[in-house]
């Protein structure tokens, strides 16, 4: 559970961080950060889901 949790905070936080060098113009930045933003919080929602789940 803690190794997806830190999967997903690092595809939110850091992928948009090391791929913005290489993305030109200003709108497909915003949209990788948006897209790395829905998929970690899709990770860590579907991670405490999960948890919640299977630990009942």
């Amino acid at each position: 559970m803690i190794i997806s949790i830190i999967i997903g905070l690092c595809i939110w936080f850091v992928v948009p961080i090391l791929l913005e060098g290489h993305i030109k113009g200003k709108n497909n930045k915003k949209a990788l950060r948006m897209v790395c933003k829905i998929i970690g919080v899709v990770i860590i929602c579907w991670t405490i889901y999960n948890h919640i789940i299977y630990s009942l």
